[in-house]
C-alpha cells in the first residue's frame, strides 16, 4: 500500500504546549531553517546541523522492526532505501545491512543482563549512526535521539521505538518512508503503540512524504469502513456470533450429556467392582 499526500498543503500545525525557555531560541533557529525550506513552516523545532550530517543521502528511509511475516519483504537490496533497524537486530545478524541502529532501551544499553553480545557491539565502531536515548560516551557511534525537537514539533505522544524512528525520519523531510516488520495487530504492549504510529504516519501523510507498507500489514487498515460498508459487515458479524453460540450451546449440552454418562458409568463401574470383590472371584 503506498499513501501520498503530494497535492495537500504541507504547513503542519504544531502542538499547543505552556511557553518554555527554550522557546526564544527555538524560534530563532526555526527561523534560520525556514529560509533554507522546509516543508513544516514554523512549527518545525530545530535539528542541530551536525545531527543532520549523519544523515545525508537518506531520502528514502525504511523503517524495519521484527514481525516476521513483513520483515522479509523489507528491500535489504535495493540501495536506494536507507535501512534504518532497531534494537538488536543488527547484533543478532538478524539484518543482511542496515545504515542506522535505534537503541531507546537505557537497561538494553548499561546493564549485562541484557547480554553481552548486543552490549559490546553497540560499543564498537561501524561507522554508522546508532541512534540512543541520549549521549553516551563509549559508544564511538552514539548519536542522541532530538527527543526536544521531535516533542517541540509533535508533543509529549510517542510510545514506542518505532514512533520514535518515524519521528525523525519525518524531521529529516525525506520524500518517501517505508514501514516493514511492523504490524503491532498484538493485544496488551503493542494494542496502545499502533495507535501512535499510525498517529505519526498520519503527520508524514500530511507533510507530503510517501508512506509505502506492504501487503499484509496491519498499519492503517480497517476491516471496514464505518458508515459506508458497515451495515453489511455488521450482518456478517451477527450471522457469524449466532452460529458461533449455537456451536457452543450444543457444545454445552453434549458436555452435560456425556458427563451424566461418565458419572453413571464410573458408578456402575465402582458396583461391579466391588461385588467382583465380594465373591472372591479372580481377575
Amino acid at each position: 500500500m503506498i499513501f501520498s499526500a503530494a497535492r495537500w498543503p504541507t504547513c503542519i500545525p504544531s502542538c499547543e504546549r505552556p511557553a518554555g525557555p527554550r522557546d526564544e531560541r527555538n524560534k530563532m533557529q526555526t527561523a534560520e531553517l525556514n529560509q533554507n525550506g522546509n516543508r513544516f513552516g514554523a512549527s518545525l523545532a530545530p535539528i542541530a546541523a551536525d545531527w543532520r550530517q549523519r544523515f545525508i543521502g537518506h531520502r528514502k528511509i525504511a523503517i524495519v522492526a521484527k514481525a516476521p511475516d513483513t520483515v522479509r519483504l523489507a528491500p535489504w537490496n535495493d540501495a536506494s532505501w536507507s535501512k534504518w533497524i532497531l534494537n538488536d537486530m543488527a547484533s543478532l545478524n538478524e539484518a543482511p545491512n542496515w545504515d542506522a541502529c535505534f537503541e531507546v532501551h537505557e537497561n538494553a544499553i548499561t546493564s549485562a543482563s541484557c547480554g553481552t553480545i548486543h552490549s559490546q557491539w553497540l560499543r564498537k565502531q561501524h561507522g554508522k549512526p546508532i541512534v540512543t536515548n541520549r549521549s553516551h560516551a563509549d559508544m564511538p557511534d552514539c548519536v542522541p535521539l532530538p527527543v526536544d525537537e521531535i516533542v517541540n514539533t509533535f508533543g509529549r505522544y510517542v510510545t514506542n521505538t518505532v514512533s520514535w524512528m518515524l519521528a525523525t525520519a519525518i524531521l529529516l523531510q525525506p520524500d518517501e518512508i517505508g514501514l516493514w516488520g511492523v504490524n503491532m495487530a498484538q493485544d496488551g504492549e503493542y494494542a496502545y503503540q499502533r495507535n501512535n504510529l499510525e498517529f505519526f504516519c498520519g503527520v508524514a501523510f500530511r507533510a507530503g512524504i510517501k508512506i509505502t507498507i506492504p501487503d499484509g500489514c496491519d498499519i492503517l487498515t480497517a476491516p471496514f469502513l464505518y458508515g459506508v460498508d458497515g451495515e453489511r459487515m455488521l450482518g456478517k458479524m451477527k450471522v457469524r456470533r449466532a452460529e458461533l453460540e449455537q456451536r457452543l450451546s450444543q457444545a454445552r449440552a453434549n458436555e452435560t450429556h456425556w458427563t451424566t454418562q461418565r458419572i453413571a458409568t464410573e458408578g456402575m463401574l465402582g458396583e461391579l467392582r466391588y461385588w467382583h470383590m465380594y465373591s472372591g472371584a479372580a481377575d
